[in-house]
């Protein structure tokens, strides 16, 4: 393939190896390809939760107003707007 870019000609190859990869997988573990995908997919969000504080997740989810009303913990009261 052939691509410009700031008036330049650029020859690439494109390659598809991550699902090639993936497709190799599936065929060796007897599952298919989208059961494979959910469990790699799955595992790597569980793996990123839970090497994350449960404040780190509040924050990203925006659960401290939740937890400061149904907890009542003041750690995640609100900020007040100024």
């Amino acid at each position: 393939m052939t691509e410009k870019h700031k008036g330049v000609e650029i020859e690439f190859e494109q390659v598809t190896l991550v699902m090639d990869y993936t497709l190799l997988l599936s065929k060796g573990s007897g599952c298919t390809l989208e059961e494979d995908l959910e469990y790699y997919l799955l595992d790597d969000i569980r793996a990123e939760i839970e090497g994350t504080s449960g404040e780190e997740l509040a924050k990203m989810l925006g659960l401290a107003p939740v937890f400061y009303k149904v907890l009542g913990d003041k750690h995640y009261k609100p900020e007040p707007d100024c």
